[in-house]
Formats: C-alpha cells, structure tokens, sequence
C-alpha cells in the first residue's frame, strides 16, 4: 500500500497526571520528535519545525 502524498504531519504530545510538568520541556521533546520524523520519512516540501512547539 503506498503512501498518500500531500498529508500534513502533525504531532500531538499531552503530559496528564504529573503536576507541575515543564511545559516548556514538553514543547522542545515534540519540536525534536517533529524534527527526526521528517528527516526519516519521505517529506518531499522540507518542513521547518521551529525549535520549540
């Protein structure tokens, strides 16, 4: 099965249960994982992930 062409990635991370979480932390991990998928997949437009979401 191919894959379609022209779907957006999008990535959604949520920290429940842990109070006080870094949200800022969580912002720079989702950047980084942002990051390292659209290196490894086939994305044909070059994404720019800033470096914090």
């Amino acid at each position: 099965m191919d894959q379609e062409a022209g779907l957006p990635l999008e990535i959604e991370t949520e920290v429940r249960n842990v109070p006080g979480f870094d949200t800022d932390l969580l912002s720079q991990v989702t950047a980084g994982l942002a990051r390292n998928l659209a290196k490894r997949l086939p994305c044909t437009n070059s994404p720019e992930i800033p470096s914090v979401l």
